[in-house]
């Protein structure tokens, strides 16, 4: 269903402090930085506070492919994420998992995963450590954010694994504040209308990257010094991974 566009408006002062100290308790469970740093920019965020400048942050862009819509039932079959900070990538990685069940035709048409491909590929209980160490002390990007947290949420919950303590930025709201006009708020669609050219669409890697592009399109028209709190305020609220039921 689409959500109400969001009209940005001065919130009072009460809603304001109320939401400043959420937001910094919710900050304040991130992972502190690895010992390890990729060069030229730092890996992962040592400490985040609201009042981070957003350029100072680094961010994951994730994305999955799966078997089906609904979490509790289907099962995942890719994820892929980028890890960037001011447009620069510090990594990107793609796990293929299988997952254990056939793929239906359907969902084969939209991603172009086939049976064969995920054959012999590790489950997500094997796949999962590395993409949380990739994660870790990163605030991350995903679009229909719900979809992606709910997947890796319930994939976590029946392999008995601890959720990624990540907070999570859903870009769909945040899309239709920066682009109001435009009828539709898909990655394919803010990418034409942007000219961006990442390669093509519905495979968890290249979604990643055109994600990435553009959100950092967003924060360039942003003012000097835009904060973790202005971005969670100009959107929606963080995403937290919160445990299913085993299913």
């Amino acid at each position: 269903m689409q959500r109400a566009r969001h009209r940005p408006g001065m919130p009072s002062l009460a809603c304001g402090l109320a939401l400043a100290a959420v937001l910094a308790a919710a900050l304040a469970v991130l992972p502190a930085a690895a010992a390890t740093a990729v060069p030229a920019a730092p890996a992962t965020n040592a400490v985040l506070r609201p009042d981070t400048p957003v350029a100072e942050v680094t961010f994951v862009a994730f994305d999955t492919e799966t078997t089906g819509l609904n979490a509790a039932r289907d099962r995942l079959v890719e994820v892929a994420a980028v890890k960037f900070r001011r447009g620069q990538v510090l990594a990107e990685k793609t796990w293929l998992i299988n997952p254990g069940r056939p793929i239906p035709p359907a969902a084969q048409a939209v991603h172009h995963i086939t049976d064969a491909m995920v054959r012999g590929q590790p489950d997500f209980k094997t796949v999962y450590p590395a993409f949380e160490q990739f994660c870790r002390g990163a605030v991350l990007l995903a679009h229909n954010a719900h979809f992606d947290v709910s997947f890796v949420s319930a994939e976590c919950a029946r392999n008995g694994l601890p959720s990624p303590a990540n907070l999570c930025v859903d870009t769909l709201p945040l899309s239709r504040v920066w682009f109001p006009d435009l009828a539709s708020h898909s990655i394919g669609s803010l990418s034409t209308n942007l000219q961006l050219n990442a390669g093509g669409f519905h495979r968890a890697l290249s979604d990643t990257m055109y994600l990435m592009l553009i959100f950092e399109w967003g924060r360039r028209q942003q003012p000097p010094g835009w904060t973790l709190d202005a971005l969670f305020r100009a959107g929606h609220p963080p995403l937290r991974f919160t445990p299913l039921s085993k299913p």
